[in-house]
C-alpha cells in the first residue's frame, strides 16, 4: 500500500481519523505501517 500526502503530520492525521477499530488479527499488520522519507505511507 501506498498512500501520498504533501504533508507527513496531514497524512497521520487522515489516516488515523479513517482508521478502523482492528481485532487482533489485524494488529500485526498494522503494527507496520510507517511514512517514509518523502511522506508517503508504506505498509509491508
Amino acid at each position: 500500500m501506498r498512500i501520498c500526502y504533501d504533508n507527513q503530520v496531514d497524512a497521520l492525521q487522515i489516516w488515523f481519523a479513517n482508521a478502523k477499530p482492528v481485532d487482533s488479527s489485524d494488529v500485526a499488520e498494522a503494527d507496520t505501517i510507517a511514512l517514509d522519507e518523502h511522506g508517503n505511507m508504506v505498509g509491508f
